[in-house]
């Protein structure tokens, strides 16, 4: 598919649908405008590599890769994930940051409406990077200040394993090893 045929296809939904606004503009006139005003979009359609591009700009401006969910969404079923790879290099060292993937389950949890989980899992991320004092940094990279050999451990530690319950009748508990 081209580009061409990528924005007529747009362009004739559109006016078909004509309670959507409807603006095209070229990636890089997106790029600036979406640093400056995010709040300006809603909605933002283009074809998957200029979607890449996009979504990592978008990662940046919340704090990387590492804190940034992911969710595709489709007629007849829907993935949750985090956008970042697996990080082999880390494997086993205990640096590995869990916030995308929490914040994609939290997603994946109000996409199947079950808010009162979304909800439960979403305050104790917060009250967990809160209390953490998590602060983004350059490079787009999240940093724990304090005890950085211990990240996840604060995860397990603070609020999360605290309030939420697995199939209503217990409490899960992680201790800290």
């Amino acid at each position: 598919m081209s580009d061409g045929l990528f924005l007529r296809v747009c362009r004739e939904e559109a006016a078909h649908h004509r309670e959507i606004e409807f603006c095209d503009m070229f990636l890089d006139t997106v790029c600036l405008n979406l640093v400056q005003d995010p709040t300006r979009f809603d909605v933002l359609v283009m074809p998957n590599l200029y979607g890449d591009i996009l979504s990592d700009l978008a990662a940046g401006l919340i704090g990387g890769l590492g804190v940034t969910p992911s969710g595709n969404i489709g007629e007849t079923g829907a993935i949750f994930e985090s956008v970042h790879g697996t990080a082999p290099d880390i494997a086993g060292q205990d640096r590995a940051n869990p916030t995308a993937l929490l914040f994609s389950a939290i997603m994946m949890l109000r996409y199947m409406n079950l808010n009162k989980y979304a909800d439960l899992i979403e305050s104790a991320v917060l009250a967990t990077i809160r209390e953490a004092k998590i602060n983004t940094v350059t490079k787009g990279r999240v940093e724990y200040h304090g005890d950085n050999n211990n990240n996840n451990n604060r995860f397990r530690q603070l609020h999360f394993c605290q309030s939420i319950r697995i199939t209503g009748r217990h409490k899960t508990s992680m201790t800290k090893s």
